[in-house]
Formats: structure tokens, sequence, C-alpha cells
């Protein structure tokens, strides 16, 4: 019986230890949502929209209305590209934008993207909020009627109603020469980019806008200087609502045939017959490039920090080579494997060589739908497209898993040989109970045996 209740207990301890050292956190939760400060609104009338992440590391984000409402925020844009502080999981809101009902209806609001966690796991974000317009009530309109023996004096007073102006602030097209602007245009995208030669310096933007009672106006697109720029097109509707469109140029440094320098020895200052080394030029990348494409939008620069990029064709993973512009510095390039079909977000980290200082580059990089035709290489392994685009991902949740399946077939055997102990156990108890049965038995049996003898002699 000790025995028993011996193995009993182990067998609860067993499964304690299992329990307490199971993996409990199996699933990420990486992810990001939308909030809306009101669900239900009157035309007319205005709202907020939070843009929220949860457990990520980095986002590439796309936020998207229905045509009845209309963005307001002109400091706030509907593309959200960034990184963590410490490119760790962060949860935080990333930006709250405004919009204005402009007529009555259930419209949503998108939001598509994705969020890379800290062990560069990427999660697809596809999800949308519903936000319901309505009129506003009808102007009163107040009757009096008078009556006496002689006549009837009816009176209505009617306040007017004030024609509702539009809001609409947006641009049905946006074109530039020098042409090339990216992404191409969309009347819901806010910023976009363009590059052009040293020897430009203006930019001719013809712009359309989508209501004829809106207007809009253009600065910053003449007197270009090299490196970045800024042109804005702001949009003012009727009612004098406004929206910024803005498009970052980039304009190419002259070269040294140009300025008809030869350069043949180290950088130096000369001044007064004194010769001193030019000082140490700012922590960035002196050179950045995807083999998978032919160039970034816009052309790269030490100094800028954003690009875009777009494959030809879909791919797995993108070669990304980047130099670094002190000597020392390391680079450390994030996001370029397991690519999903759209937008992937590529962030190279450069740091310096004591630590203190780091730079990042973030290329949002656009990977077109997996077809069947896909071949795509990676290292030493080629991979054919198949109709199954998720094939990656189940991999992926398999490895993950592993641990948890090992851990469970390892305590299905325990349980199984402490119960085969168990029941051994109590068997051989039993026997033993026997046994013990049949001594007595066999005793008792003797005894009257001899009783018997001994009763006879005495006869």
């Amino acid at each position: 019986m000790k025995k028993t209740l011996t193995m009993v207990g182990l067998l609860i301890f067993t499964l304690g230890v299992l329990i307490f050292i199971f993996p409990k956190n199996v699933y990420a939760a990486t992810g990001a949502n939308l909030s809306a400060s009101k669900m239900t609104v009157t035309t007319g009338s205005t709202f907020t929209v939070s843009v929220n992440v949860v457990d990520s590391a980095s986002w590439v984000l796309h936020v998207s209305a229905d045509s009845g409402l209309t963005l307001q925020s002109e400091s706030s844009s509907a593309s959200l590209a960034d990184t963590s502080s410490d490119t760790n999981n962060t949860s935080k809101t990333l930006d709250t934008l405004t919009y204005k009902a402009s007529k009555a209806g259930k419209y949503s609001i998108s939001l598509t993207g994705q969020c890379v966690d800290q062990d560069v796991k990427s999660t697809p974000i596809d999800t949308s909020i519903s936000i319901i317009v309505t009129d506003p009530a009808p102007a009163n309109t107040n009757t009096n009627t008078n009556t006496n023996t002689n006549k009837t004096n009816t009176t209505t007073n009617t306040t007017p109603v004030a024609p509702v102006k539009s809001s609409d602030a947006t641009l049905k097209s946006l074109t530039t020469s020098p042409s090339g602007i990216t992404p191409k245009f969309s009347a819901s995208t806010l910023k976009y980019a363009l590059t052009v030669d040293s020897t430009v310096t203006k930019v001719t933007v013809t712009a359309a806008v989508n209501n004829s009672k809106a207007t809009y106006k253009t600065t910053g697109n003449t007197n270009l200087q090299t490196g970045t720029n800024i042109i804005k097109v702001v949009v003012t509707a009727e009612n004098g609502t406004t929206k910024t469109y803005q498009i970052t140029v980039t304009k190419k440094a002259p070269s040294d045939i140009e300025n008809n320098i030869i350069s043949t020895t180290p950088p130096i200052n000369v001044v007064d017959n004194n010769i001193t080394a030019i000082p140490t030029p700012k922590l960035g990348l002196s050179s950045l490039a995807i083999t998978e494409i032919d160039e970034l939008s816009p052309a790269f620069s030490t100094n800028t920090y954003y690009y875009i990029g777009n494959l030809q064709s879909w791919a797995d993973s993108v070669d990304v080579t980047a130099i670094a512009n002190q000597d020392g510095a390391t680079v450390e390039i994030t996001g370029n494997t397991n690519l999903i079909e759209g937008d992937n977000l590529i962030v190279v980290t450069v740091k310096s060589k004591d630590g203190k200082e780091t730079a990042s580059y973030n290329i949002t990089l656009n990977n077109p739908i997996k077809t069947d035709d896909n071949v795509i290489a990676t290292s030493s392994n080629t991979i054919v497209g198949s109709d199954n685009s998720n094939t990656s991902n189940f991999f992926s949740m398999l490895k993950d898993n592993i641990s948890m399946m090992i851990l469970a077939i390892v305590a299905f055997i325990i349980i199984i040989v402490i119960i085969i102990i168990i029941i051994k156990l109590a068997q051989g108890g039993q026997s033993d109970n026997l046994d013990k049965e049949e001594q007595k038995d066999v005793s008792s049996t003797n005894s009257k045996k001899g009783k018997r003898h001994k009763e006879k002699g005495e006869e």
C-alpha cells in the first residue's frame, strides 16, 4: 500500500513539473489596429482615428478611407513606416488622423501593411472599422394660425437652410516635369518622391482638383538645391478644408567632370599653406543598393533615410549591399528575408566603432503577387513557386511549436510508464495477500490434525 501511494505522489509531482516548464507563450501578439473617437457622426462633422501597433519592432502601414470621408490633418500621413527606438517590440499609438464626413452613409477606414517583431517575424495587417454618417436634423418650421369670426390668418416662418459647401480637398491627378514620382499617384496618398539630375533647377507641377470648386497652390518647386527639396501642393476645398500633397525631390550632386575637378589626393583643406585633414563625416552609409532592383527611389544619398523599391517578380529574400562611411563602423540589415506579398520594411542600422552613434535607413520594398511561374533562389536552395503562398509561414509555425510537441510526447510516455508500474505493484500486493491467506489455512489444518492425533493417543 505504501508503494502505491509513493507512485501516485510521483505521478502528481511529474505532472506539476511538466506544467511549470511547458511553454506558455506559443503565439506572438504582433499586430496593429484602428480606434475611432466616434463610430456615428453627422455630415460636416469631424472625428479622429488612432493607428496603434502591438508588440512590434518595425512596421509599414497604410490607412485608406472610403470617398465619403476626407483626411483633414496636414501633419498626419496616411502612410506610416518606422522602427522602434531600440529595435525591440513596442506597443503604442503611431498617429492620430482627423477625418471629416462629407455625406450620409456607411463607410470603412482600412489599415493594411505589415508589422515585424524583434525576431524579424512578419505579421500581415488587414483590418478596418466602420463609420456611420447621418444627415443633421431638418430645420425647424413654425406655423401659427389665428382664427376669428371674420377671417383666418395663417403665417409660416421657415428658417432658411444655407447650402452645404463641399469639403472635398483631394486631387484627381498629379504629374511633374521632369516626370517619375513614386509611388503611383492616388488621391489618398499624400507623400511622393522624385529624383532629378544636378542640372535641374525647377520642377513643373501639374495638378487637377477632384471638386471643381476647390483650388490648389504649389510651393517649393523652384530654385532647387543639391540634396533634398520639399514641394508642397496645398488643396483648399470650397468650405475651407485643406489637404497637402508633398513631393520630396532629391537633386543629384554635380559630378567631378561637370565641375572640371580631377581628384588624385586624399581630402584635405589648405589654408595659408597649412594642410589639415577634413573632419570625419557624419555617421551613415556611403552606398546602399539591393541586387534584385535597378535603383531605389529617391536615388541614394547619405542624408536621405527613407527609400522605396519595387521588385519585378516575387522573391522570398533580397541581397542588400550597404557600406558605412566611417572606418570601424558596423552595419546590421533586418527585414530582407521571409518577404511577404506587398510592402516589406527593410531596416539598415549603422553603428559607430565606439557604439555611441547609430543611424537607420528604411527601405519600403514592394513584393509582387507570387505566381506558379516564380522561381526563387535563396542561398544554395532553389524553390519553385506553388499555389500555396502560405507554405513558408506553415514551416515557420511548425518550427516554433516543435519544442511543445516534443514535451507533449515525453509527458505522454512518462505517464504511461507510471500507470504500468502502479498496476504491477497493485497486482503484486494482491498476490502477497493470497499467499498469506493460504499459509494461514495450511497452519490451521495442521493444528487440527495434531489435536486429533493427541485425542486418539489418550484413548
